[in-house]
């Protein structure tokens, strides 16, 4: 018998939940294909064990990602599936993929959290627990983002050092007040399988009662791809013959979070990126580039474009598509995996990552082109050879946009309204709209088209538009305000850069603050892997300076450009 805090010397029998689960990654060094065909095996024997009753529960990692594919290809196993998770005794959801938290947007978490519940709810029910067993760091927003859909507990492992608290369950809380009640799986997802390998009990019982805040301790029975423990049960009777004291049971984590409920917790805040007691890899915040660049791009257009978009279009009677939205959205949120995310994987996964980042660019990039077309096809008033510039963000904007319009005109101008609006031409060129060009010879003037590249300064109100008629310019006159020379600074009206003595210094007129050298260049090595950056022992480390570069600035009304060329 052992004494808990549930009350003042109360004894309590210890009692071990042991969640049989497996963590299924949905890519690593094998890519998702592969996993897939391992999954529609795993699959059969999760039913089976859960039909002939040789296991109570089986935790699906908390992601659907893997059940969407799966039932694509086999669609036929959908109703047995709902049955078992009607039932209780298969635990799916919330997520659509297991996502990493900090390296993708508060937005795209919020949408893998919406994809996988409601594909959940339609298969039979959602565990509404915020479980993120093996995500490399917890954000400090995640309360708030688990209460905004209905999530009052979570699950999670990595990111808490022994500092900020050592008991394994407590109350997390974001900055606004938001709060989860939380189990922190301090040794891993996969500590359970000792029960399956090992015989040292006590050894085994000691160790995840370490922090426990009172009789009711956790056992997460499982590993990455990991097979059906189809001897759980025999292990668990073993290990009540050795622990009489101790109670073990078939469990899941909503039984085990009504369990501790009334346990006296500690309430702690922030983000957790502690490496003292559990991996984070940090370093995979800069591995793949092209990744991240292409996640950033595609992520920020998806918010700030593509979705006001269809909610202009939908006000002028254009339909609101949300299966290219969701279509989209899985293609990210499958990219949003915590490995996926960070880069750590195989060339040839990256490789299929990279095409579904291309996939959801292509995709995003088409609505945002159909939709401004259509609205702007469906005013009221519309005139031939117009310039439509958009603001699809929810307050007014006054910026300076550079466009490309294509024209028979040898040169433009824009109207609004009738009267002429300053712009800046920075470049003409001719092209020929013919197909095929055997030889080069001049193109009669029906055959050739102008494309110019524009600066204009736009007021857009809110979710909205302006229009601008372009007009043929009767006279070409040079540019007279684009002028390249020898100065070595540029400014606007928030800050100024200026190249002096090698080195570049900005001042931010907006905080009043001056930055000296602010830009620098390194090359050095690294003797890491895609996970986490290392230091050779012996490298060449060269600080790059702009010493001896040669610099000078293109300026006209609305653009300054600094340009600094060299070698190193």
């Amino acid at each position: 018998m052992i004494k808990s805090n549930l009350g003042v010397n109360a004894e309590v029998k210890r009692k071990v939940h042991v969640i049989h689960h497996t963590h299924w990654d949905f890519e690593w060094y094998f890519t998702a294909n592969e996993s897939l065909v391992q999954l529609a095996y795993h699959l059969d024997e999760v039913m089976q064990a859960l039909e002939q009753q040789q296991i109570s529960y089986y935790l699906l990692d908390g992601q659907m990602s893997i059940l969407d594919d799966y039932l694509t290809s086999f669609p036929e196993q959908k109703e047995r599936l709902m049955k078992l998770v009607k039932s209780g005794k298969l635990a799916i959801g919330p997520w659509y993929t297991q996502t990493d938290e900090l390296i993708v947007r508060g937005e795209s978490i919020v949408r893998n959290l919406n994809l996988g519940m409601t594909l959940a709810e339609s298969l039979g029910g959602c565990m509404n627990v915020g479980y993120l067993p093996d995500s490399f760091g917890q954000s400090k927003d995640m309360p708030k983002i688990y209460n905004g859909v209905g999530i009052q507990q979570a699950v999670f492992w990595r990111g808490v050092p022994d500092d900020v608290t050592t008991q394994r369950e407590f109350y997390w809380q974001a900055e606004d007040g938001s709060q989860v009640l939380t189990a922190n799986i301090k040794d891993g997802y996969f500590v359970g399988v000792g029960l399956i390998y090992s015989d040292d009990a006590p050894a085994l019982v000691k160790t995840i009662a370490a922090g426990a805040t009172g009789a009711d301790l956790l056992l997460p029975v499982g590993g990455d791809q990991r097979y059906i423990d189809f001897n759980l049960r025999d292990r668990m009777n073993l290990y009540r013959q050795v622990l009489p004291d101790t109670e073990l049971e078939e469990s899941n984590y909503p039984g085990f979070f009504e369990a501790i409920k009334e346990n006296e917790l500690p309430t702690i805040t922030g983000e957790f990126i502690s490496s003292a007691v559990s991996k984070i890899h940090r370093s995979i915040y800069s591995s793949r580039y092209d990744h991240k660049y292409l996640n950033d791009k595609v992520e920020r257009r998806m918010i700030y474009q593509v979705e006001p978009l269809m909610v202009m279009a939908e006000k002028c009677g254009i339909p609101y598509k949300q299966g290219l939205l969701d279509r989209i959205w899985k293609l990210l949120n499958k990219n949003h995996a915590h490995d996926s995310a960070g880069g750590c994987n195989s060339d040839k996964t990256n490789l299929i990552i990279t095409a579904r980042y291309v996939e959801a660019d292509q995709l995003s990039y088409s609505l945002v082109d159909y939709l401004t077309r259509k609205i702007s096809e469906s005013r009221v008033q519309v005139s031939e050879g117009e310039l439509v510039i958009f603001n699809t963000l929810p307050w007014t904007t006054k910026k300076v946009i550079k466009c490309e319009v294509s024209t028979h005109f040898a040169a433009i101008a824009l109207e609004k309204d009738g009267v002429t609006v300053p712009v800046e031409c920075l470049q003409t060129r001719k092209e020929s709209n013919r197909s095929i060009r055997r030889k080069e010879v001049a193109d009669a003037p029906a055959n050739a088209y102008f494309v110019h590249e524009l600066l204009i300064e736009a007021e857009v109100p809110p979710l909205s538009f302006v229009a601008y008629q372009v007009v043929e310019k009767t006279r070409i006159s040079a540019n007279k305000l684009l002028a390249e020379t020898a100065a070595v600074s540029i400014e606007n009206e928030a800050y100024q850069v200026t190249f002096e003595a090698g080195e570049l210094s900005l001042i931010d007129r907006k905080r009043k603050a001056a930055y000296q050298n602010f830009l620098a260049f390194e090359d050095s090595g690294d003797e890491g892997d895609t996970y986490d950056y290392s230091p050779p022992y012996v490298d060449d480390r060269y600080r790059l300076n702009l010493n001896g570069a040669t610099c000078h600035t293109i300026r006209n009304q609305l653009m300054e450009k600094l340009i600094m060329t060299g070698e190193w």
